[in-house]
């Protein structure tokens, strides 16, 4: 495996850190003056929510609602970040004695955005206020719906807004239809073509000091906005930083800012969270016990909530986080664990075929993958163009058509901005929307040839020059020295660990193993000793038994590793290996 070092932005001797701190703080771009802020995340630091545009507009609006008795429907989405952000605004605003219902709309039958049917019901049954989370940015034709019915329709979102730009009529105009006058007075004046909304909040549109808030992290500011302007108890609202944590890694934003507060304090709610239906998840789930980490959202409870809307439909997993009768939390939760193991079935299947076209491409002209078929299901390809990404580090966009009309799932890496990409390329593209690292889009299957003709002459501009092979990201090399100072009360600060702030990993070179200590468990991993320089060391090597041989063969390894704290025991840290080689120094 090849080792990649990241950039270290500040030189480790300007912080008042250990060496491996001071390393890990580099690499994440915290200023030495930021450093304190980043560690301890302090619920104090949280921004002033009346920093966001037209919040105050939209929190008079919603006291408005109040004092009349006004009904209010919460739109959120299908997946974890809007399921839990609707979640998070029904509890909430149901304590402040709202008069509120909710929707959530069909993955398959009703698809990404503000659901006009969702519309009919307000305008039906005598809502005045449609309140978004997750979703909305690009709901022109919904938008212009709801005015013409006489509804208020606020959008909380934090995906990217519309940029103006010469192609965006385009496709905009087939949502507008006979307003398109309107829009072109805005595409002239404005940098962003947004909805003719009542308000909008998203903190891209703006400079807001954190934008890449989740949409249950956009949702929790109108909260606190909420809370400070009827004087109510925040404490009360710190209470559900479970369902902020969950959308927040679910959503794979950046665990940095806001986003590691609502994440680090977050966990600890969760961990002994008062929700029926979280605790019923984590029990079906075999994660009771102990503390629960980001690992346990991404790979456990995430997949299991968002499985209802890949599979079902999203409803069961928006009732389980807000139910307070224990026996229909477990009946909820029995059932999203049979709906992600059906899920897993899908996904393989997916995957495995998506594998079968993708090693069918040729690299050099193929820089992103479009691949299609009309069998798969939309509400998995996502997870199956995630790990594609992965396997291939090059942006993948998979395609599921019925009939004309193809349903894609787009995941890309940092060095390509996929949103820009389909912005400059929405001619061929009935609809998309998105952030820079995962969109969707829907596509008539007569564009497509030409949408991946186009996209790869332009990916192959910016790509064809940069070193896309797969690799192993090491944030610095140590010494055997540096692992002796006291570090591990700062690292167990550094967590919680995710996108934007990765487990840390490091190399340590010209290493002699203590050969006699070597042992292999189950046939797959092994662990050994490093006892030199005054510094005895357990390592262990998960799967590692194919290099088994270079360990008893080489006098010198170098090795890649994360830190493994180990609780109650001496020492209080051992390393998990990720690579070794023969030593570059032997």
């Amino acid at each position: 495996m090849k080792w990649r070092y990241r950039k270290q932005e500040f030189p480790p001797s300007w912080y008042d850190y250990p060496k491996i701190i001071s390393i890990i703080l580099s690499t994440r771009k915290i200023t030495p003056e930021a450093a304190e802020e980043f560690l301890y995340a302090h619920k104090k630091n949280f921004y002033d929510p009346f920093k966001l545009k037209s919040i105050t507009r939209i929190v008079e609006r919603l006291a408005e609602a109040l004092e009349n008795r006004e009904k209010i429907l919460i739109h959120g989405d299908y997946d974890v970040d809007g399921i839990s952000g609707a979640a998070l605004l029904f509890r909430a605003m149901d304590r402040l004695g709202f008069y509120v219902d909710h929707y959530i709309p069909h993955r398959a039958s009703e698809g990404y955005g503000v659901s006009q049917k969702a519309i009919e019901k307000a305008a039906k049954e005598g809502f005045k206020v449609i309140l978004t989370v997750d979703t909305g940015i690009s709901a022109f034709g919904p938008a212009y719906s709801a005015k013409f019915k006489g509804l208020d329709l606020i959008i909380t979102d934090h995906h990217e807004p519309k940029r103006a730009n010469i192609n965006s009529p385009k496709v905009i105009k087939k949502s507008l239809q006979k307003n398109f006058v309107k829009f072109e007075e805005d595409y002239k004046t404005s940098k962003y073509i947004l909805p003719e909304a009542y308000a909008i909040l998203n903190p891209k549109l703006e400079a807001y000091p954190d934008p890449n808030l989740a949409g249950v992290g956009v949702a929790f500011k109108l909260l606190e906005a909420l809370y400070t302007y009827f004087d109510a108890d925040s404490e009360e609202l710190y209470e559900d930083l479970d369902l902020v944590a969950l959308g927040t890694v679910g959503d794979m934003v950046p665990l940095v800012k806001e986003n590691r507060i609502f994440v680090k304090k977050g966990l600890e709610v969760l961990t002994n969270s008062n929700k029926a239906g979280i605790n019923a998840l984590k029990f079906v789930a075999g994660i009771s016990d102990g503390e629960i980490n980001p690992f346990h959202i991404s790979f456990i409870l995430a997949p299991r909530i968002n499985a209802a809307g890949r599979i079902s439909h999203a409803n069961e997993s928006f009732e389980l986080l807000i139910t307070e009768d224990e026996e229909k939390a477990f009946a909820l939760a029995e059932n999203l664990q049979r709906l992600n193991n059906k899920r897993r079935e899908e996904e393989r299947a997916i995957f495995d075929e998506a594998m079968e076209q993708a090693l069918k491409l040729d690299l050099k002209e193929n820089y992103v993958f479009v691949l299609s078929s009309e069998r798969w299901n939309y509400g998995v390809i996502g997870i199956a163009a995630s790990k594609l990404v992965e396997e291939f580090r090059r942006p993948v966009i998979l395609i599921t058509f019925e009939q004309d009309i193809g349903r894609g799932s787009c995941r890309s890496i940092e060095e390509f901005d996929m949103h820009d990409t389909l912005t400059r390329f929405s001619e061929y593209l009935e609809s998309f929307g998105g952030h820079k690292l995962a969109c969707g889009l829907k596509i008539r299957k007569e564009n497509l040839e030409k949408f991946k003709e186009e996209l790869n002459l332009y990916a192959s501009e910016l790509l064809s020059g940069l070193d896309l092979e797969p690799a192993l990201e090491i944030d610095g090399d140590v010494q055997l020295s540096d692992l002796k100072e006291d570090f591990i009360e700062y690292y167990r600060l550094l967590s919680p660990f995710g996108v934007g702030n990765p487990e840390p990993v490091f190399s340590l070179k010209g290493v002699a193993v203590d050969r006699s200590s070597i042992k292999v468990h189950r046939e797959r991993h092994v662990s050994f000793w490093i006892n030199e320089q005054e510094i005895k060391l357990r390592a262990i090597y998960f799967d590692g038994q194919e290099k088994l041989k270079v360990l008893s063969e080489s006098d010198k390894v170098d090795l890649a590793f994360s830190i493994n704290l180990r609780d109650n025991e001496t020492p209080d840290f051992e390393l998990k290996i990720l690579d070794l080689k023969p030593s570059s120094n032997n």
